[in-house]
C-alpha cells in the first residue's frame, strides 16, 4: 500500500511537471534557440545564426510568469539593452586605464536597475551578460553594429515565439497557477487539521505552514496579475468570469483561516475533554482539501 502510494505521487509530480509553466518555457526556448542555428547550417551562415541564438538567450531571462503585457515588455527591454551593451562593450578600444572605469560605471548602473523588481533584475542580468559576451569571440570577426543589430533580431524573434506560443496556449498559465493554488490550500488546511491534534510536530508543522503560506501568497499574485490584466485587456469572457470567480473563494478561504489564528494551548484542553468532537474537526478539514484536490 505504502509503496501504491508513492507511485502515485511520482506519477502525479511528472503530470504536475509536465503541465507546469517550467517544462513549457523549456520546449518554447529549445525551439527559439534551435531554430536559428539549424537555419543557418542549411544557408552556410552559422555564425550569425549563432548571434541570433545569443540575443534569444539574452532576451529570455525576462520571460516570467506574468501577463502577456509584462513579459512582452521585459523581453523587449532585454533585446534592447543587450543590443546596446553589446555595441558599446564591442565600441570599447582604449587603454586599460580608460576602459575599466567606464566598464565599472557601466556595469553599476545596469546592476542599478535590479531595484525596481524581479523582472528588472532579470533585465539587468541581461544587460550585464551582453557586456561580458561583448569582449568574447563569439561573433568571431564580426562589425560591431552588426552583431549588436544581430542580438536585437534574436531578442525580438524570442519576442516572436513567445506571442505566438501565448495564443496557442492562451489558458496554459492560467490553469497552472490556478490548479497549484487548488492544491495549496488543500495542504494547507491539511496542516491545520495535523496542528490540532500532534502536539509533539507542532514546531515543524507550523513552520512547514508558513512556508505554504508565503507559497500562496505569491501564487495569488500572479494569478490575480495574469486573471486581472487579460480581463482589462481582452473584456469580459466566460472564462475569464468563472475563473476569477473561483480564485476569489480560495482567496477568502485563506484570509478566513488567517484571520481566526487558533490558540492550541486552549484547543488542547478542550478536546481533550471531548475527543469525539476533534475527530469531527478533523474530518471536516480533511474532506475539504480532498474536495480541493
Amino acid at each position: 500500500m505504502k509503496f501504491q502510494k508513492q507511485i502515485e505521487n511520482i506519477f502525479y509530480d511528472l503530470r504536475d511537471f509536465l503541465k507546469s509553466t517550467d517544462f513549457a518555457k523549456a520546449i518554447l526556448l529549445g525551439i527559439a534557440l534551435t531554430l536559428p542555428v539549424l537555419i543557418g547550417i542549411r544557408l552556410d551562415l552559422l555564425q550569425i545564426g549563432i548571434v541570433i541564438t545569443v540575443g534569444a538567450l539574452l532576451a529570455s531571462p525576462s520571460d516570467t510568469s506574468g501577463s502577456l503585457r509584462d513579459k512582452v515588455t521585459g523581453i523587449l527591454l532585454s533585446a534592447l539593452l543587450a543590443s546596446t551593451m553589446s555595441f558599446i562593450g564591442g565600441s570599447l578600444k582604449f587603454s586599460p586605464v580608460i576602459m575599466f572605469p567606464i566598464i565599472g560605471i557601466l556595469m553599476f548602473g545596469i546592476s542599478y536597475l535590479s531595484i525596481f523588481g524581479f523582472r528588472a533584475s532579470l533585465i539587468s542580468f541581461s544587460g550585464l551578460f551582453a557586456l561580458v559576451l561583448s569582449f568574447s569571440p563569439v561573433s568571431g570577426e564580426m562589425p560591431t553594429m552588426d552583431r549588436s543589430l544581430l542580438i536585437l533580431a534574436g531578442g525580438l524573434w524570442y519576442l516572436f515565439t513567445t506571442v505566438i506560443w501565448h495564443f496557442v496556449f492562451p489558458k496554459g498559465p492560467t490553469e497552472f497557477y490556478l490548479s497549484k493554488t487548488f492544491s495549496l490550500t488543500a495542504d494547507y488546511l491539511r496542516i491545520r487539521a495535523r496542528l490540532v491534534q500532534e502536539k509533539s510536530n507542532r514546531s515543524e508543522l507550523l513552520i512547514k505552514l508558513l512556508q505554504i503560506q508565503t507559497e500562496l501568497t505569491e501564487t495569488h499574485e500572479t494569478l490575480r496579475n495574469i486573471l486581472i490584466s487579460r480581463r482589462s485587456g481582452s473584456g469580459k469572457s466566460i472564462y475569464e468570469g468563472k475563473r476569477l470567480l473561483i480564485f476569489a473563494q480560495l482567496i477568502d478561504m485563506l484570509e478566513l483561516a488567517m484571520a481566526n489564528p487558533v490558540d492550541y494551548s486552549k484547543t488542547d484542553q478542550i478536546f481533550e475533554r471531548k475527543p469525539v468532537h476533534l475527530k469531527d474537526f478533523q474530518k471536516l478539514l480533511f474532506s475539504m482539501a480532498d474536495r480541493l484536490d
